[in-house]
């Protein structure tokens, strides 16, 4: 949540959050890591987006799905997320 301190960053079953509403599937691709080398770099994304740093344009979801992506070898996020 926005304005508490900690990471913005948390695990659930796709399509699941409770903190959003899904609207679309979109495949970006099968990553070539292995499940450590994720759980690693979900990781390092927690102490890097941090909910006191969520800002609704410049650095909210959108834009940590391109830098989880990026991380994993897939490229970034299509630009109509």
């Amino acid at each position: 949540v926005a304005g508490e301190v900690g990471t913005g960053v948390y695990s659930c079953q796709p399509r699941s959050s409770p903190l959003h509403s899904h609207r679309k599937s979109i495949s970006m691709g099968a990553a070539v890591l292995t499940e450590r080398e994720v759980l690693d770099v979900v990781k390092s994304l927690s102490v890097r987006w941090l909910s006191e740093d969520y800002d609704f344009y410049r650095r909210n979801c959108c834009h940590f799905v391109d830098d989880f992506l990026t991380r994993l070898g897939l490229g970034a996020a299509p630009p109509r997320l």
